[in-house]
């Protein structure tokens, strides 16, 4: 009984860690930088998805999957062959090179990545629908994870990177990413990784809904 007490702690804690860490940088950052900053805005936010995919294809499964990645060990596959990192190297010289391509192409694609964040929150909804909505507000780790995501480490990047002398759009767009919420992977994770996905709903949902108010300020502040 202990065991597996302790076994659900760790499960735990290790879904609160990995969404104090990973943000929502893609469904969340890339509409609001559009429409905050243009394309040159997304340009900039799409870079950071090459890291962010890195680290939550590796680090991030090796967190959430639990004693199965110490068994199976690290695939260094998972640092390139991810949708994110294909799907940013692949755009990097249709955009450096101004390549148009053709209407076949080009409307469908438009037509999903207009699908890409509705979809996305869809997802987010349904698990969230199986959690038990009265006890959201009520977990203090929760509000811990929200903290840290929300206030603490966009406030320490936007210190380094007005130490470091970043301005501009480029400031503003990296703030975006460091600013956003909880990245919905900490659900999709969860329920592929065997987690408590509804718990991992209401810790995203917290910090979505929070997110409302302190996105906004630090966007501000960048452009100070």
């Amino acid at each position: 009984h202990l065991s597996l007490r302790r076994q659900r702690q760790m499960c735990i804690r290790d879904r609160y860690k990995y969404a104090a860490i990973y943000g929502n940088v893609g469904y969340m950052a890339l509409p609001l930088a559009e429409a905050e900053l243009g394309a040159e805005g997304v340009f900039f936010c799409s870079g950071v998805l090459i890291p962010f995919n890195i680290f939550a294809f590796t680090h991030g499964i090796y967190l959430m999957s639990g004693e199965s990645a110490k068994k199976t060990g690290f695939n260094p596959k998972w640092l390139i062959l991810n949708p994110g990192v294909v799907s940013v190297l692949l755009g990097l010289p249709l955009f450096f090179f101004n390549i148009r391509l053709p209407s076949l192409i080009s409307v469908p694609v438009n037509y999903v990545a207009g699908l890409n964040t509705p979809l996305a929150m869809i997802m987010f909804g349904t698990y969230l629908s199986k959690t038990n909505l009265k006890t959201m507000f009520l977990k203090k780790d929760t509000y811990l994870v929200s903290f840290l995501k929300l206030i603490a480490l966009p406030a320490v990047i936007l210190a380094v990177l007005k130490l470091m002398g970043v301005k501009g759009t480029l400031l503003t767009a990296l703030i975006i990413s460091a600013s956003a919420p909880s990245a919905n992977n900490t659900v999709m994770f969860a329920a592929k990784y065997g987690k408590d996905s509804a718990a991992a709903s209401q810790v995203v949902a917290v910090a979505s809904l929070l997110s409302i108010i302190t996105m906004p300020l630090f966007i501000a502040l960048s452009q100070i």
